[in-house]
């Protein structure tokens, strides 16, 4: 895999309550269950080890950027998440 047209490949996780997908358009999609009982750490853990997979799978050079869904929404005064029906993330 290799930056489409010269440019920067991105990682995007959908981090929801009961999987954690890794799409990379059209060049990588992984799926992964969600981590329930094994709290924050478990849950960074997975995230984590979806993004190293898919910057093996783009090269040691390849230059990529990140991006992170959430379920819930973040509280504008306090910056953590509320609402989020994985119970992990709310702050």
């Amino acid at each position: 895999m290799r930056p489409l047209n010269g440019l920067e490949a991105a990682v995007g996780i959908d981090l929801g309550g009961t999987k954690t997908n890794a799409d990379g358009t059209v060049l990588l999609r992984e799926r992964t269950q969600t981590p329930r009982d094994d709290g924050y750490d478990a849950m960074l853990t997975t995230v984590a080890k979806l993004i190293d997979h898919a910057a093996v799978r783009l090269g040691p050079k390849a230059p990529y950027t990140v991006g992170i869904g959430i379920p819930g929404s973040l509280d504008e005064k306090t910056g953590l998440v509320r609402n989020a029906n994985s119970t992990r993330l709310i702050g």
